[in-house]
């Protein structure tokens, strides 16, 4: 029996607090950096964020904020203050998004 490939890379969407290019907020960012560079052959990865590092009041300057980036390997969501809350309307569009994986 022949090897069977897939067509489509699984989707994984991932919340998380700060994210590249970033680095004050250490572990956890590093983790997520780290699977999505070891294992972006076999998944694809969606990742929703904030559009800042930990403590700066100012959004990165070579991001797109509230749109997709495409980043080291994944596609990033950088969401901008006013939208990191339930009731943002990036959050609901977000959520639409991830339905249609």
């Amino acid at each position: 029996m022949g090897m069977v490939f897939m067509k489509n890379k699984p989707k994984i969407l991932t919340f998380v607090s700060y994210y590249l290019p970033g680095y004050k907020a250490g572990g956890p960012l590093r983790t997520i950096a780290n699977m999505v560079d070891h294992l972006s052959n076999d998944f694809e990865f969606w990742i929703v964020t904030r559009d800042r590092d930990l403590g700066d009041e100012e959004p990165y300057t070579d991001i797109n904020v509230n749109q997709w980036n495409d980043i080291q390997g994944a596609k990033v969501f950088y969401l901008s203050p006013e939208n990191q809350t339930l009731s943002g309307e990036y959050f609901y569009e977000s959520c639409e998004m991830a339905r249609n994986l």
